[in-house]
């Protein structure tokens, strides 16, 4: 199989455009719009299973204006960097369409959009812990019920904020998570012990809250130079992304400005390149199941003004 290459004195993100382009056309094609989807967050619409099903989805004018608020929430958020960002995404866009113009290819023009939005796709695939409020909420009435408020409390914060010093770990320094402000939260509330009736639309054969079913995780092999037989260190390592077909990362070879690597990189996010190797040292990367979302407790109604029943399907809006 031949690994793309893009190799040229000022060319890197351009480059890795037009090699992405030539190489893996289809999947930008069939990632433009399920990839808007992922930014939407639309619910019981799997964005993945858009793309390899090789469905369309047109984004509204709304979800658009979502990923622009995204772009510009990165010059806000990061400054220099951010911008730096913007501009690699512009070039690796501008390849895109570089190779489409040459080939006569009618496609819409690739933009810094884009690669936002494809972004967002990858991490509502392999970045989307969290969520697990409503479960919480029942642990927590249960304790309370079982041991009294205050110990209940304790118990679950125990379990919730549970700090192993025994636990291996890869690096010695702590890690510096922003402390807990305390204090309620709109929408957090401790729901009744046992009370939690709703199914999970993503799987929907199991009630919400269960634990999900056993799934194919991260791989990570490391072997120190000193039991090499080559003599150097070895190191292998990566996602769950082999157990996925149609694949959805491209192997690549970067040589340009302040990059000389090869490895894996996602097609239209391809100006940076997620897993690979240099001449002295490699990198990877693996599934963030970090407490990232965030689910809130609506005030149901009926749009008549009618009391509102378990099987309503309308909230209060703000």
């Amino acid at each position: 199989m031949r690994t793309p290459n893009a190799t040229s004195i000022g060319c890197r993100d351009p480059c890795a455009g037009w090699t992405t382009a030539r190489d893996r056309q289809l999947l930008l094609a069939l990632g433009r719009g399920p990839a808007r989807a992922a930014v939407a967050d639309v619910p019981n619409l799997n964005a993945f299973s858009l793309v390899t099903s090789g469905q369309s989805f047109v984004p509204s004018p709304e979800a658009e204006a979502l990923v622009t608020e995204q772009r510009h929430l990165l010059v806000r958020e990061y400054g220099k960097k951010g911008r730096e960002i913007i501009r690699d995404a512009q070039a690796y866009a501008d390849g895109i369409n570089a190779y489409n113009e040459s080939k006569g290819i009618a496609q819409p023009p690739a933009t810094v959009n884009d690669v936002i939005a494809v972004t967002a796709f990858i991490g509502s695939i392999f970045g989307a812990g969290g969520g697990g409020e409503a479960a919480n909420a029942d642990l927590l009435a249960n304790l309370e019920q079982e041991l009294g408020q205050k110990q209940g409390y304790e118990a679950w914060e125990d379990v919730m904020l549970a700090e192993d010093p025994e636990a291996p770990t890869t690096i010695d320094k702590r890690f510096d998570y922003p402390p807990l402000t305390g204090g309620k939260v709109k929408g957090s509330v401790v729901v009744d012990p046992g009370s939690i009736e709703s199914i999970d639309p993503r799987v929907p054969e199991s009630a919400a809250g269960l634990a999900p079913a056993r799934r194919q995780a991260s791989n990570w092999l490391l072997s120190s130079r000193q039991r090499s037989a080559t003599g150097n260190t070895l190191g292998v390592m990566g996602p769950q992304l082999g157990y996925y077909y149609p694949e959805i990362v491209q192997q690549i070879h970067l040589e340009g400005p302040g990059i000389k690597a090869q490895g894996a990189a996602v097609p239209g996010l391809a100006m940076y390149m997620l897993i690979g190797r240099t001449k002295d040292y490699a990198w990877s990367l693996t599934s963030a199941g970090h407490d990232v979302r965030d689910a809130f407790a609506e005030k149901l109604c009926e749009p008549d003004g009618a009391t509102p029943t378990r099987d309503s399907d309308h909230y209060v809006y703000k």
